[in-house]
């Protein structure tokens, strides 16, 4: 005869295992986006002789990295 506390325990396990599926899940298309953005990515080709010296700061972002 099972003990009670073993089909709450089997309960857990399964809530547990299917919480993990999902994070996982939505890490990887997390990353699949990612990937995606950095692919589309394109920038153009700076004529620098025609930029005026000085000290210039940019900034790019793709959600998971600068």
């Amino acid at each position: 005869m099972k003990r009670p506390h073993t089909k709450i325990t089997a309960f857990i396990v399964i809530i547990i295992f299917m919480a993990a599926l999902i994070f996982t899940a939505l890490y990887l298309k997390s990353v699949a986006d990612y990937k995606r953005a950095v692919r589309e990515t394109s920038f153009v080709a700076v004529e620098l002789s025609l930029v005026p010296d000085g000290v210039y700061t940019g900034e790019y972002d793709v959600n998971k990295g600068d």
